[in-house]
């Protein structure tokens, strides 16, 4: 029987989060690697749970999205706690991959993982590059997407059927513009948006209908 994350804490049991994605898991392209959403996230575990050792390892990716991690760097430790248990925060995103890219690689994230253990929870960020309508070795329609989810799930599940899944939803659309991507922007001044709403809409299908947790970032980034 799976056991939710406060459940674990209760019983001071070691943890381990393994957050799945692309660069805006990855971070490394937009932010230093203390600032991604994954350190942030861990820094406030370490604030919340000071009995915990909190660790995080971060994966140093090979060129290009469909290829498995390099290696994982870390354990960079927040602190040590005091009840000899640890809460593992690994992070397993891929700049410029998709679903169906991630299915490709799953040594990344099967098994054992860099500190030696199963995940517990898997967090789920994917669909800027899904929907990328200009780029056609990554584009799907939202229907295709959701289907590659549904893949990627039961391939998490049939490999550790006591995992839980969070998915969150994808972010803001992506802009170009003829100043930076000229190529796909031929027109001086002009842009090119990518609409990623049909895609938002198939994720929270999924999310429903498999019963799994969903955490709608899209919404908060068009309210922000």
């Amino acid at each position: 029987m799976k056991k939710s994350f406060l459940e674990m804490v209760n019983s001071s049991e070691n943890i381990t989060l393994d957050f799945i994605g692309d660069s805006i898991t990855w971070g490394t392209a937009h932010c230093s690697l203390n600032e991604t959403y994954v350190a942030r996230f861990t820094h406030y575990l370490a604030e919340c749970f000071k009995n915990y050792t909190v660790r995080r390892y971060d994966g140093i990716p090979i060129a290009g999205s469909a290829d498995p991690m390099k290696c994982f760097e870390g354990p960079i430790v927040y602190h040590d706690g005091t009840n000899g248990a640890s809460i593992d925060v690994i992070k397993n995103g891929i700049g410029g991959s998709t679903v169906k890219k991630a299915t490709e690689r799953p040594q990344d994230y099967s098994g054992e993982l860099a500190n030696g253990r199963r995940h517990d929870i898997v967090f789920l960020m994917f669909g800027i590059n899904d929907a990328l309508t200009y780029d056609k070795g990554k584009y799907v329609n939202a229907s295709q997407f959701k289907e590659n989810y549904k893949e990627f799930i039961e391939l998490l599940r049939a490999e550790n059927p006591s995992v839980s899944i969070v998915i969150t939803s994808t972010t803001i659309p992506t802009i170009l513009t003829n100043e930076l991507y000229p190529q796909y922007v031929p027109e001086v001044g002009g842009i090119l948006e990518c609409d990623i709403e049909e895609h938002v809409l198939k994720i929270k299908e999924l999310a429903d209908e498999e019963g799994i947790a969903y955490i709608d970032t899209h919404k908060l980034w068009m309210e922000h």
